[in-house]
């Protein structure tokens, strides 16, 4: 028996035609150099704030593609836009800044 382990494969789904065209909005040419420039990009991008470790996690499960160039990794535009916007869980209504997550408020 083998102990090479399997390498994971990517969910792959079919983009609506809306998703499509917001995704091809985004450069494909990787331009972002390194984790770090990736966690700023997608501050920049997206307004969203991650984690070293996040991108590091999505990299080595092979959710996020890389380029390797001159021994550096670097990551295109549109990878991060299917990252962040299209491939993050969407669960439930988004709770308000007044609305309890525990049930209904007692301000009656």
């Amino acid at each position: 028996m083998s102990r090479t382990a399997l390498r994971p494969q990517p969910l792959e789904r079919q983009y609506t035609p809306d998703e499509q065209t917001r995704r091809g909005r985004y450069s494909d040419s990787p331009n972002v150099v390194g984790i770090d420039g990736a966690i700023a990009r997608i501050h920049k991008l997206f307004g969203v704030t991650v984690t070293e470790h996040y991108v590091k996690r999505m990299v080595a499960t092979y959710v996020l593609p890389r380029h390797i160039i001159g021994r550096r990794v670097c990551f295109a535009d549109r990878d991060l836009f299917t990252l962040i916007v299209l491939a993050t869980r969407r669960t439930g209504p988004t709770v308000g800044p007044r609305q309890r997550r525990n049930g209904p408020s007692s301000a009656a």
